[in-house]
């Protein structure tokens, strides 16, 4: 009876969509209860992975879009050539809140990369 209701869960959710929440969740919902998250808070957590993911996952595909030669990142930066820079400034992997600002610079980059390209496509 349990994996009836477990495959057809599984069934609605790939119908709408809802991949992330799918893939997930059995750790989710063990999640959930773990937090003692009442039925209201359990469908804010399925939905934030929900977005979450399809964000992510928009970002990567503007970006193989955009077709930039290839992606640079600061991991590999000299920071002791220049002495002024301080490093947690500028690596996001010092900072919550660095990794959340430069999601939303990514989505900005991302979306204007696409609106780029459709104009080209477009006037073509």
């Amino acid at each position: 009876m349990r994996a009836a209701v477990s495959d057809r869960l599984s069934d609605m959710l790939t119908r709408l969509k809802l991949t992330a929440v799918r893939d997930q969740l059995d750790g989710l919902l063990d999640e959930a209860g773990r937090q003692e998250l009442s039925l209201r808070e359990t469908l804010v957590l399925l939905c934030e992975r929900e977005i979450a993911r399809k964000d992510e996952r928009r970002i990567e595909m503007t970006l193989k879009l955009a077709r930039f030669p290839f992606v640079r990142d600061l991991s590999g930066f000299d920071f002791s050539a220049q002495p002024s820079l301080d490093p947690k400034r500028y690596c996001p992997e010092s900072s919550a809140l660095l990794i959340r600002r430069r999601l939303r610079f990514q989505r900005v980059v991302a979306d204007r990369a696409v609106a780029c390209s459709c104009s080209i496509w477009s006037t073509t």
